[in-house]
């Protein structure tokens, strides 16, 4: 969508999505491995920048299929670690979905 992929895109996701359409908290999935797909598609330009753009979209969870992933927890730490995403919005994004 205008040249961002759509589970990488904080304006679809979180506004639209989340709020327009009333999904609220509820687990947001990509697709087959698609944040590590974010480098394919020249949206970012490592995994560590993929996992941050797909954290700040919306994303929860990567879908994994085998055993690659861009949205592991080293890639996560990463990403608050280098400054691309704030440790309090990671830590508030996790907390969000975590079983009660």
């Amino acid at each position: 969508m205008l040249g961002r992929p759509c589970h990488a895109h904080p304006y679809l996701v979180n506004d639209v999505f989340r709020d327009e359409f009333s999904f609220g908290d509820g687990i947001i999935v990509s697709d087959c491995n698609d944040i590590e797909a974010l480098v394919d598609f020249r949206t970012a330009a490592n995994l560590t920048h993929a996992a941050a753009n797909a954290l700040l979209g919306g994303v929860d969870l990567d879908l994994q299929c085998g055993g690659n992933s861009a949205y592991t927890q080293l890639e996560v730490r990463t990403s608050v670690a280098g400054g691309a995403v704030a440790a309090a919005a990671a830590a508030d994004h996790a907390s969000d979905h975590r079983p009660r």
